[in-house]
C-alpha cells in the first residue's frame, strides 16, 4: 500500500502479536483489521456464521463462496471506520488493501449488505 501511497501505515499494539492493527492514511483513521486464522478462537465462528448465512442464498455464485469459505485458511476483518471523512473517500483509501490482497491471495471480499466479490465484480449478492 505505501507503494500507492507513503503516507499509509498499519498500527499494532505489541499486545496482538500483530494479529491486529489500525490502518492509517495520513493523520486518518480507517480501518481496524484483523487477522484470523484456525484455532484462534475467532476463525471457526466466523466461517460457521458465513456458512449458515449461504443456506438461504441462491444464484450460481453460491457454491463458489461455500467452496472458498470451507478452503479459507485465514479471513481478514476490516472494520470500516467513517469518521469525519464522506464514506466514499474512506472506501477509496481503503481500495489499495483490496487490490493488494486480490492480487496476492487467493479468495473473496465479504461486504456487509452488499454480498460477494471477486476481484472483478459481485458474485453473490446478499439477499438474506
Amino acid at each position: 500500500m505505501r507503494a500507492v501511497d507513503p503516507a499509509y501505515r498499519l498500527e499494532s499494539p505489541e499486545s496482538t502479536g500483530g494479529a491486529q492493527a489500525d490502518l492509517y492514511l495520513g493523520d486518518g483513521l480507517y480501518g481496524e483489521v484483523e487477522i484470523n486464522q484456525p484455532g484462534d478462537g475467532l476463525f471457526e465462528d466466523e466461517i460457521a456464521e458465513m456458512l449458515e448465512f449461504l443456506e438461504d442464498a441462491e444464484g450460481e455464485g453460491r457454491t463458489r463462496v461455500e467452496k472458498v469459505l470451507k478452503e479459507a485458511r485465514r479471513v481478514i476483518c476490516v472494520r470500516v471506520l467513517g469518521g469525519e471523512e464522506d464514506m466514499e473517500e474512506t472506501l477509496a483509501g481503503i481500495d489499495p488493501l483490496w487490490h493488494w490482497l486480490f492480487s496476492t491471495r487467493p479468495g473473496l471480499l465479504q461486504a456487509d449488505g452488499e454480498g460477494y466479490y471477486d476481484a472483478n465484480d459481485l458474485i453473490l449478492e446478499e439477499s438474506w
